[in-house]
């Protein structure tokens, strides 16, 4: 069996609107792609644009595999000099659908991305954003320059308090970001997310405003430490969100973490206008990252 990696969510709709909004180009370029043309007729299905890695130009080479209207699509997608095998598949649940797309043979670098499955996770929220409320909540681009910080901002309905408790609060952490949180909320206290540390992970709490700004260290194996900042500005009912990843010195490219601070940015955003009720994708298995 080749490498993949496999990402589902559940979405509030059936098969059928979720596969005209895979397929149709006035929808795809909603969601997903700058650019798309799509005739399932002729078995053409090509993106391309700032908004999804590897594919700049106007001759992606993406290859129509398969198609079975509201079941499954599967196409080829060539990227960072492999061929990769996008397979999504619908299944009735209950409420609505579950999709899951399984990306084979996945390139050790998708153009700047983290991973797929970070790309993926972003991917499929816009995607449910748009089936169910018929817009988006952040579009990545992939085809920003190399930069010593990652920065990041989104727009959410929910109170800078609310916001707030959802980057404190271990069990809220849990939901979005974390494995298992332990978070000492006060400057110099432990900001954990229990995760392997073979990777980047945080360290502890730097400055410390309640409801307006949160800061703590990251340590990435073998190099000098960075420092993670939200800041959360309210007004008129509305919260902005912005996330700085800072003091890279060139030391890494912009995508080591664009793609997964893009994705943890729309989880929190949801989390906090859905409270209990949000539910977000899942990560089932990762290939090689």
């Amino acid at each position: 069996m080749s490498d993949a990696t496999v990402v589902s969510i559940n979405i509030a709709a059936g098969p059928d609107p979720i596969f005209e909004a895979l397929t149709a180009p006035e929808h795809l370029t909603g969601w997903f792609a700058e650019r798309a043309e799509v005739d399932m007729s002729r078995g053409v299905f090509a993106f391309w644009g700032k908004h999804t890695p590897g594919t700049p130009g106007q001759d992606p080479g993406q290859r129509l595999l398969h198609q079975a209207p509201g079941r499954e699509l599967s196409f080829e997608w060539p990227l960072s000099g492999s061929i990769t095998k996008v397979i999504v598949s619908l299944q009735p649940a209950s409420g609505g659908t579950l999709l899951t797309v399984r990306h084979e043979n996945p390139p050790k670098r998708a153009g700047g991305t983290s991973s797929l499955a970070d790309f993926w996770c972003l991917t499929l929220q816009n995607l449910r954003a748009w089936v169910e409320e018929g817009a988006v909540a952040s579009r990545p681009d992939f085809t920003l320059a190399p930069a010593d910080e990652v920065r990041l901002a989104i727009e959410t309905t929910a109170s800078p308090e609310t916001v707030f408790n959802g980057l404190l609060d271990p069990a809220q952490l849990n939901r979005w970001m974390a494995v298992s949180a332990r978070v000492e909320p006060v400057i110099g206290g432990e900001y954990s997310m229990g995760w392997d540390e073979s990777g980047g992970h945080p360290l502890k709490i730097l400055e410390l405003v309640p409801a307006s700004r949160l800061s703590y260290s990251w340590a990435d194996a073998g190099e000098q430490d960075t420092v993670v900042t939200w800041e959360l500005d309210g007004s008129e009912g509305a919260t902005r969100i912005t996330l700085v990843h800072s003091g890279f010195d060139g030391r890494k490219p912009h995508g080591e973490y664009y793609s997964g601070w893009a994705d943890f940015l729309v989880r929190l955003k949801y989390l906090s206008e859905q409270g209990d009720t949000w539910r977000g994708p899942v990560v089932v298995s990762v290939g090689s990252a």
